[in-house]
Parts: C-alpha cells; sequence; structure tokens
C-alpha cells in the first residue's frame, strides 16, 4: 500500500538538481586544464622521442655506410693476397731479374729499382701471373738498394736461392747515352735465351719498367688478355724490343 506524503513535501521527482558552486566549476575547469596540459606533455615527449630515435637510425646507417666504404678497399687488397696465396703454387715462378748494371759493372739503386718494379709489374696485372717472393726484402739483405754495400759479392749466386730457386734468369745493362739511357737485358733459363734492347729518351725512363715487364712475359711466353689502349702503346712496346 502506497504511503501518500503531505501535500506541503515535494516529491523525489520534483526535486531539482543542484547548482555547482562557482568554487566547484573553478576545480573541473582547472581539472580539465591539467589534464590538457598532461596530454600535451605526453604527446610532445613521443614526438621527441621519436625523432631521437630516428635521428639515432639515420646516424648509425651513416656510420655503417662510411665504415663500408672504408673496408671496401681493404677488403679488395685482401682478396687480391688470397687470390695470390690460394693460386700461386699453380703458378709459374718469376724470373729472378738481377739489378741493371752500370757501364763498369757495377750495382746502381736505380738499376736495383727498375729490375724490382719490372717483376712486380710483370707479377700482377692486377690479377697474379706469376708466383713471386719478397723481391724488396731479398734485394734489401743484399744491400742491392745502396751503391757501396759491403754484401754485393755474395748477391750473384746466392738470390736464386731466395727465389725458390729460380730457374729463369734474367739480368741487363743501364748505360748513360747521349739521347737519354739504354737498356739491355738477357733472360735465359728453361726457355730459349732471349735479348732486348732499347734507349729511352731524356725523361721517358718512367716507361722502362713497362718495357722491362713486357720483355720478362715475352721470354716467358705469357701474352695479357687485354688489348693495351693507345695510352699503354709508349709503355707496353712488345713489338718495339729488339730480341734475338
Amino acid at each position: 500500500m502506497e504511503t501518500s506524503l503531505p501535500p506541503d513535501i515535494p516529491r523525489p521527482s520534483q526535486i531539482p538538481p543542484p547548482i555547482p558552486s562557482r568554487k566547484s566549476k573553478a576545480y573541473l575547469w582547472v581539472l580539465a586544464v591539467v589534464g590538457l596540459v598532461v596530454v600535451v606533455f605526453a604527446y610532445s615527449a613521443y614526438i621527441v622521442m621519436q625523432q631521437k630515435m630516428t635521428a639515432q637510425e639515420d646516424a648509425l646507417r651513416a656510420a655503417q655506410a662510411k665504415a663500408e666504404t672504408e673496408a671496401r678497399p681493404h677488403r679488395e687488397i685482401l682478396a687480391k693476397i688470397n687470390d695470390f696465396r690460394h693460386h700461386s703454387t699453380a703458378l709459374p715462378a718469376c724470373p729472378l731479374v738481377y739489378p741493371l748494371l752500370d757501364a763498369k759493372g757495377r750495382i746502381s739503386p736505380l738499376g736495383t729499382y727498375l729490375s724490382y718494379l719490372a717483376m712486380q709489374q710483370a707479377s700482377f696485372l692486377p690479377q697474379s701471373v706469376f708466383c713471386m717472393v719478397d723481391a724488396g726484402q731479398s734485394f734489401s739483405e743484399f744491400g742491392l738498394f745502396d751503391a757501396d754495400s759491403p754484401f754485393h759479392q755474395a748477391y750473384y749466386k746466392q738470390l736464386p736461392y731466395y727465389f725458390q730457386n729460380a730457374k729463369d734468369l734474367g739480368e741487363g745493362k743501364l748505360l748513360k747515352s747521349k739521347k737519354g739511357w739504354k737498356i739491355q737485358l738477357r733472360f735465359w733459363g728453361t726457355k730459349s735465351e732471349k735479348k732486348y734492347t732499347r734507349v729511352f729518351r731524356q725523361g721517358k725512363l718512367h716507361l722502362a719498367v713497362g718495357w722491362m715487364a713486357s720483355c720478362l712475359q715475352d721470354y716467358m711466353g705469357f701474352r695479357p688478355t687485354a688489348v693495351p689502349t693507345a695510352r699503354d702503346a709508349d709503355a707496353f712496346p712488345t713489338r718495339r724490343a729488339n730480341s734475338s
């Protein structure tokens, strides 16, 4: 049975909602502003972190690319060294070219360097074509880069042992002429003896290394597969060499 209320007492449905005070409104506004600030700060921190991570990734990629660029030449050199090590036993031995002597039959640093560089150039094109020992070290042990070394007397008979008992040998002379320099070469050993002669005019002696290397290859019967360019014609004038 429903109990009726006195007429002067309002029913619950007739009671109006409470009106928030000014202090309550201010508090709600403060909470809203604080929440917005927190959201903005969190979003800004997220953006900053993303940018920082992106910058770190870019820096890491740049460092890796730089390291790759710097390491590439070293890897190529190591690959050539490994190629030489793996295939050197199957390659023919490079002939030992004694230091070029002067007109009096004496050692000269220039003649030693020409012989050494000619063996180097003939052996590496840049692929290995001849098996070659450390000629520079062997020459140094006999003081062949020094015009007045006391070890010169023993080099002629001892050097072949340093070159793995080289069976093919070369020798020659470096003679000063009116036109420049005259080089005479002779190769002998397991193949028919061959001689070469050429005069290099003043300022052209730098071509002697290439010419001597081509003479060595000609004696060994090696023919490079690459077609020489016009620029290389003077450096490798095999056809111009007077051979017998």
